[in-house]
């Protein structure tokens, strides 16, 4: 506690004043926490006190104003990734220190002294904030400004796509690229002398620590292999902690995360509300973005959040055994010589849901599948909105959403340095949405759904996408829309995770 209290005097994020008549005064808090290191969950990497100001007591509008911070998405923390690992780029990582205390707060702040360390003979007096102390409302994004202004600095300037990437053209094809989430930045230089002049930027600006080799980022640990050219990403530390949450340690693993669901399930007075499973699907959605092979079964609890059932919570855990038995599992990332090109896959399963809705799902990807998969970018199993009322009609549902997925793939690269010159191919199952996009004259039986078939012709007559056929074997977005049997699950998740 000393420590914080240092280092907010370090900063001058505080000067001890007379309470003033009319002002909200917000109360203070210490709150502790032990760090874990992410590649060896039981070691403890350090104990952290943190000074907090409640601030709930303030209102939006009257206090303060727009408070809204941007986090990356994961998508782009798996673009970034597999450029790491293709470009052959030099990895760079940094975590500053105090992220919040270095912002400047766009309204006046008023809190106690800290429990602790009130002064003697002042004990009325109160801190005004110089600095966007942990709680104040605007402290993500008065400390992002801050960030943001020493990027652009630096020469990095926000993409459309995700403003937390960062990309720098330097001469002679040179490229740096930088990724932030809150006080978490990766980047990637293609020489020595890009990285050491962003360090001396950032060092004029914020205190950091730094490192050379991937280690973990965003909870997800990173491994890279030089020599054999891979990166990857793994949330083993996870999987353990919710299997022993779970009290699963000793129970017997299974071969797939979920089973086909048997016809009727129970009705809405069987369900109540359940804030343990909610919690527990949580933490699957945070798992499923580096185990896609989970992503069908985990759509599927999500259905329940607000209203569960036992046979729900059954489920749950019956995802956690077939974690335990693949706990080291990840998304893994190659380098091809090269960008490998950008590819879409799609499929959906025709009214397999309640109220006759279909489930879809696609994948979005770097290689030649499906033999030839570099890596897997996005993959996604959602419910159609819609009630489709053919195969084909569901199928060009999931046709069309992977290819906004890919238009925005194709917009990130482009910034990045990389224009898409051939059409992007995406793959289906199907031949009749092959043939209804293709063949305007078969427009009277897909007249409901012109718009969707309108769209994806569109960007096949632009050279965006080219759509073509795989067979349903080899199609790995099945992964995504239905409970396969083990050995068609393990050889699908075979070719997009190690």
């Amino acid at each position: 506690m000393e420590d914080e209290i240092e280092k907010l005097g370090a900063l001058d994020c505080w000067t001890l004043v007379p309470r003033k008549q009319g002002k909200k005064v917000m109360g203070t808090k210490w709150v502790y926490k032990v760090k874990y290191r992410p590649e060896t969950p039981s070691e403890i990497e350090k104990f952290k006190a943190r000074l907090c100001i409640q601030g709930f007591g303030l209102e939006q509008w009257s206090d303060f104003g727009d408070v809204r911070a941007a986090t990356v998405h994961p998508d782009t923390v798996k673009l970034f990734f597999y450029l790491i690992v293709a470009l052959k780029l030099l990895w760079f990582s940094l975590d500053i220190s105090s992220f919040f205390l270095y912002g400047e707060p766009a309204q006046v702040y008023y809190c106690k002294q800290p429990p602790g360390f009130v002064e003697k003979g002042r004990e009325d007096d109160v801190w005004m904030c110089n600095k966007t102390i942990y709680g104040t409302p605007d402290a993500p994004l008065e400390a992002q400004k801050k960030l943001d202004a020493a990027l652009n600095e630096a020469g990095y300037v926000p993409t459309k796509g995700d403003c937390r990437l960062f990309v720098k053209q330097g001469p002679n094809g040179t490229l740096g690229i930088i990724i932030n989430h809150v006080d978490d930045c990766g980047g990637g230089f293609s020489n020595e002398a890009m990285k050491q002049e962003l360090i001396a930027v950032i060092a004029k600006h914020f205190k950091f620590t730094s490192h050379d080799e991937p280690g973990s980022f965003t909870g997800m640990v990173v491994t890279r292999n030089l020599e054999r050219g891979t990166l990857t990403l793994s949330q083993q530390h996870r999987v353990q902690k919710l299997v022993e949450e779970l009290g699963l340690s000793d129970a017997n693993p299974t071969k797939t995360p979920g089973a086909p669901q048997p016809p009727g399930g129970a009705t809405e007075e069987e369900r109540i509300p359940n804030k343990e499973y909610m919690s527990l699907v949580g933490k699957l959605i945070w798992l499923v973005s580096t185990r896609p092979d989970i992503a069908f079964a985990v759509n599927m609890r999500c259905r329940h959040m607000q209203k569960s059932h036992a046979r729900d919570m059954l489920d749950v855990k019956r995802i956690a055994r077939y974690l335990k038995g693949t706990p080291a599992l990840g998304l893994q990332f190659k380098h091809a010589g090269g960008m490998a090109p950008l590819f879409g896959m799609s499929d959906a399963s025709f009214a397999d849901q309640p109220r006759s809705r279909s489930s879809g799902g696609y994948v979005v990807g770097f290689g030649t599948p499906p033999g030839d998969i570099r890596g897997v970018m996005i993959a996604k199993a959602f419910t159609q909105r819609l009630v489709a009322l053919s195969t084909a009609e569901s199928e060009l549902i999931s046709v069309a959403e992977v290819c906004k997925t890919v238009i925005w793939a194709r917009e990130m690269l482009t910034e990045l340095g990389f224009p898409q010159a051939e059409a992007t191919p995406v793959y289906t199952d199907n031949m009749a949405v092959i043939q209804i996009v293709a063949d305007p004259t078969l427009m009277l039986r897909s007249r409901h759904y012109r718009a969707r078939s309108h769209f994806v012709r569109d960007l096949v007559l632009r050279r965006v996408v080219n759509l073509l056929h795989v067979e349903s074997s080899e199609n790995v977005a099945d992964i995504l829309t239905k409970a396969l049997g083990a050995n068609q699950h393990a050889y699908l998740r075979g070719l997009i995770m190690i």
